[in-house]
C-alpha cells in the first residue's frame, strides 16, 4: 500500500504530501486558509439568514454605502453639519432593513421544513415583496441625494422617473 501511495505521489511530480496538498488547496501555500474559511462561512450565513446569495448581499451593502456617502455629500452641499444622530439613524435603518429581509425568509424556511407549504408560500412572497420594496427605497434615497449633489430639487430624479412611468402606462 505504501509503495502505491509513493508511486501515486511521484506520478503527480510531487516530493511530499504537503506539496500535493498545497497544489489541491493553494490557499495553504499563501496562508489564506483562515480568510477563505471565514468568507465561505459568512456567505453561507448570509444565504441562510437573508435568503439572497452573497453577491446580492454584497451589492446591498454597497448600496447602503452609496446611500450613506451621497447623503453626507448632499448634506455638505446644503450646508448641514455632520451629526452623529443622523449616522445613528442611518445605522438603525440598515439594521431594520436587514431584519425585515431576514425575518420572513427565516419563517418561510421554518414552515417549509415543517411541511406547511401554504405558510411557506405566504412568507416567501412577503420576503420577495419586502426585498423589492427595500431596494426601491434605497434607490429613491440615492436619487434624492444625487439630485441635491447635482444642484437640482431633491425630488427631481423621482419626478422624472414618475413621468416616464406614467407615459408608458398611457
Amino acid at each position: 500500500m505504501r509503495a502505491f501511495l509513493v508511486y501515486l505521489l511521484n506520478s503527480f511530480n510531487y516530493n511530499s504530501w504537503g506539496q500535493l496538498l498545497k497544489s489541491l488547496a493553494p490557499s495553504l501555500k499563501y496562508d489564506l486558509t483562515q480568510t477563505i474559511m471565514i468568507v465561505s462561512a459568512l456567505s453561507a450565513l448570509v444565504t441562510r439568514l437573508f435568503g439572497i446569495d452573497w453577491v446580492a448581499f454584497l451589492f446591498l451593502l454597497l448600496s447602503f454605502f452609496v446611500e450613506l456617502r451621497t447623503g453626507i455629500k448632499a448634506s455638505q452641499i446644503k450646508g448641514e453639519p455632520f451629526e452623529s444622530k443622523r449616522l445613528s439613524r442611518f445605522s438603525f435603518k440598515v439594521l431594520q432593513y436587514l431584519i425585515i429581509i431576514g425575518l420572513p425568509h427565516l419563517f418561510a424556511i421554518s414552515y417549509y421544513n415543517m411541511g406547511r407549504m401554504m405558510a411557506y408560500e405566504v412568507f416567501s412572497w412577503i420576503h420577495l415583496f419586502l426585498c423589492t420594496q427595500i431596494v426601491l427605497e434605497i434607490i429613491v434615497s440615492i436619487a434624492e441625494n444625487m439630485a441635491v449633489i447635482r444642484g437640482k430639487e431633491k425630488s427631481h430624479w423621482i419626478n422624472e422617473l414618475k413621468d416616464k412611468i406614467n407615459r408608458v402606462w398611457k
